[in-house]
Formats: C-alpha cells, sequence, structure tokens
C-alpha cells in the first residue's frame, strides 16, 4: 500500500528506506490511489490531499510512505498562510523485505560498501550502498 503522512509512527519493526521526495510526487501518488492519513484539516487541503484522521497500524513489507515536513506551524484557525512548496519537506519511505540484521553485522557491511564505493570509480547512489549493506 502507499500511504500520505504528515509524520512517520513508529508501528513496527523493519528495515526503512528514507529517500528525499517532492511535493509533486507525493500528488501524483495521491492521484493513483494513495491513501491519505493526513489528520490536520489545514495541512490536507495545503497538500491537496483527503483529511483522514485513520492512524497507520504496523508496517508492511514493500509499503511506501510519502510523509510531507511542513516547516511553518499552520494555525489551528483552518486560515491557510502563504506557504510555498520551499516550505514544504517530502521525504519517500519503504520498508523492505530484508530482515532485521543486527547491529556488529550491520556495522560490518555498512563499512564494507563505504570501501567498495570509495574504491569504485562509478559514484553510487545512497540507495545502492545501502542495498550493499543489507545484503551483503
Amino acid at each position: 500500500m502507499v500511504y500520505i503522512l504528515n509524520a512517520l509512527p513508529l508501528v513496527g519493526e523493519g528495515v526503512l528506506v528514507v529517500l528525499k521526495s517532492s511535493l509533486r510526487k507525493l500528488q501524483e501518488a495521491y492521484e493513483k490511489g494513495a491513501v491519505s492519513l493526513i489528520g490536520h484539516e489545514s495541512t490536507a487541503r495545503l497538500l491537496g490531499v483527503e483529511y483522514n484522521r485513520g492512524q497507520l497500524k504496523t508496517f508492511e513489507v514493500g509499503d511506501v510512505y510519502y510523509v510531507a515536513r511542513l516547516k511553518v506551524r499552520l494555525p489551528e484557525s483552518g486560515d491557510l498562510p502563504t506557504v510555498t512548496e520551499d516550505d514544504i519537506v517530502v521525504y519517500k519511505v519503504k520498508v523492505l523485505e530484508s530482515p532485521v540484521i543486527e547491529w556488529p553485522e550491520l556495522a560490518r557491511r555498512a563499512e564494507e560498501a563505504a570501501k567498495i564505493a570509495e574504491a569504485d570509480s562509478t559514484p553510487w547512489t545512497g540507495a545502492a550502498v545501502f542495498d550493499k549493506v543489507l545484503r551483503g
């Protein structure tokens, strides 16, 4: 499932990948059927999504969460201040299938991936390094 949130609750265990996204991509996901769990009416209007006080129950492998964080505080009155896209930070979070890895093993793999990335002339994206860390 794909969800739109204004905060990421810790509702389970798992390995999450967090990447910067955009308001445009959040809105595209909503148009394709992402479920809004935005529980503040002003925030929902600002993001162009449905107001919904539902809540995320647990992390599910493969789920994607677009998490919108406002850099400004909206008034309780419901009046929208002048807010631009620069006032909104959006992250795309994905729950991976990988099993939870114990910290010593994760640290060893991260160190190994960093060495490979350093020696490799091809620039690695954060996702590629993370994939190497998780899959060994």
